[in-house]
This record gives C-alpha cells, sequence and structure tokens, in this order.
C-alpha cells in the first residue's frame, strides 16, 4: 500500500493515549551552525557565504493529538551529525541552513538536496506526530499507523524517522519532502483531496531522491529502482548493473519500541548473501585489493 492509499481520506484528530501535546523546544543551534552564528550576527550573511532560506516548517499536531515535537532537538542533531558542511538549526518554525566557513569540500548529496528543498519556494510542512498517533475519520475510527509519514495530511512520525539507520533516515527525510514540494500548494492543501497523478509525480522524484543517496554512498551510478514496496517488509528495492540489490527495509518496533517502523537499508549480493551497507563497501575494498 501506497503512503497515498495510507493517508487517502479525511486525516481529522487523531485521538490515542493522552493526547498531550509538548511545548515548542527553544531555538538553538548544533555542530557547524554553533561555528558560524556569531559570524553570521556581526558579518551578515555574506560572512559565512550562507543562504538562509525558510521553506522547510515543523508544526505540531493539533489540540488533543499525539505530539511528537518534543523530539525536535533530536532531528535536528542528527541532520548535522549526517552533514558536515552544513549546519541545521531552527529559527521560529523554519527549518534553517548555514554553509561551514571552513569547508570547501563539496556537500553530499544528502547535503546538497537538503540545502534545494530548503532553498525552493512553497512551503512544506512537517506536521510533528509520534509512533502512538493514528490516522482515520471520526465517521469511522482512528486506526491506522503512521507509516514514517502520511502524505494527505503532512505527519511526519518522528519516531519512526529518528529509528532509522543512517541512510534509511536520509532516504526516508528526502523522499516525503521531495513528494511535497513536486505537489502544487502542498501546504495549502493538507486535509484536502489529492489526486492520485498528483501523488505519483512526487512519489517518483520521492523515489529518485533515495537513488541519489544510495549512488552516492556506494559510488555506483547506475543503482536505479526495480520495485516499490515489493513487501510489507521491504518498502523500496534497487538494483545496480551487477544484479546486486540494495533493499530499504522495515522494521516493525515491539515491546518497548511498539508502533515503530525503522527504516534501514542492507546489500544483497548474486549470490544471495546479505551485507550492512559498511560490510559491503569493506568487501567491495578488499576485492579491490586482491583481485
Amino acid at each position: 500500500m501506497s503512503a497515498f492509499d495510507r493517508a487517502a481520506g479525511p486525516e481529522a484528530s487523531r485521538t490515542t493515549g493522552s493526547g498531550a501535546r509538548h511545548a515548542p523546544p527553544k531555538p538553538g543551534t548544533t555542530s557547524v551552525a554553533d561555528a558560524v552564528l556569531a559570524l553570521q550576527r556581526t558579518a551578515g550573511n555574506r560572512a559565512v557565504g550562507a543562504t538562509l532560506a525558510r521553506r522547510v516548517e515543523m508544526r505540531d499536531v493539533g489540540r488533543g493529538e499525539q505530539s511528537g515535537y518534543a523530539r525536535l532537538p533530536e532531528l535536528i542533531h542528527r541532520l548535522n551529525r549526517l552533514c558536515p558542511h552544513v549546519g541545521f538549526y531552527m529559527e521560529g518554525q523554519q527549518l534553517t541552513y548555514v554553509k561551514s566557513p571552513t569547508s570547501d569540500a563539496a556537500p553530499s548529496s544528502f547535503e546538497s538536496q537538503m540545502m534545494a528543498l530548503i532553498d525552493q519556494d512553497p512551503v512544506l510542512p512537517m506536521r510533528l506526530t509520534n509512533r502512538q498517533g493514528l490516522l482515520g475519520d471520526r465517521t469511522h475510527g482512528f486506526h491506522t499507523d503512521v507509516d514514517g509519514d502520511a502524505f494527505t495530511s503532512g505527519y511526519v512520525d518522528i519516531d519512526d524517522l529518528l529509528a532509522g539507520d543512517d541512510l534509511g533516515f536520509q532516504m526516508l527525510l528526502v523522499h516525503f519532502l521531495s513528494e511535497r514540494a513536486a505537489t502544487r500548494r502542498y501546504a495549502q492543501r493538507l486535509g484536502t483531496k489529492f489526486t492520485d497523478v498528483e501523488f505519483q509525480h512526487g512519489h517518483s522524484l520521492g523515489i529518485e531522491a533515495e537513488a541519489r543517496i544510495l549512488r552516492e554512498y556506494f559510488n555506483d551510478p547506475t543503482i536505479h529502482i526495480v520495485q516499490d514496496s515489493p513487501s510489507v517488509m521491504i518498502r523500496r528495492l534497487f538494483q545496480n548493473n551487477a544484479g546486486v540489490s540494495f533493499r530499504r527495509r522495515i522494521t516493525i518496533g515491539t515491546g518497548e519500541q511498539r508502533g515503530v517502523e525503522a527504516s534501514s537499508v542492507d546489500v544483497v549480493t548474486s549470490d544471495g548473501t546479505v551485507y550492512t551497507p559498511a560490510d559491503y563497501l569493506a568487501m567491495l575494498d578488499f576485492q579491490a585489493e586482491h583481485p
């Protein structure tokens, strides 16, 4: 089932659990942003070569709904840990970035995509819910988990997002932001009807955004999509021209992690051996050194 199918229909308030909302975290800075903010305040953006765009907007959910907003600082920390050439921080509700004044290295694919998404014109809202949030309506009830994100409502399950490994986190984030960026007047139409044509256009761009992350990480320009959501546990199946498979998998949490659906990436070679991304790269390096 596609994210659009899961989100189709009215997504009114979700009323599981206590429904407690959290006060928005105070704006803060981490990592690269710490190093540049003092320069920014005294000399302006040109002193650090930065563009401060504010198009990705972090929003809390409505009253009585399950809020994930208290984990926003963890999201910003994760972004900064993964992005050595760019610093992210919050300015009000807006996700903002600054480029490192000390790095001449080219930004990574993830950094480039995130900067482009922030720089583009339409506002892209992320309504942060948590693992207890459910989709539905008051007529039929609320029974469906938010699987990473929900396109129609703009919900993002921050527990799902942060539970992923580094590649899974990056791929999920650029996927749903790319979908939203491709949809005309997305922010103004939240909670209304989107056509399947609209969704599929954005969805295909989201898949390509994921593929770009994989191509750079594995230094393999031949990686391409093969199947979209081939099973409950495999969200995306990519392959390269040698027949090696790269899978974005979903791990469904149990016990204390119940309600969490975490994205991760593994690699399956043509002989059926399953590798972690790091182990696969190490194997390639070994093969290159011992032809």
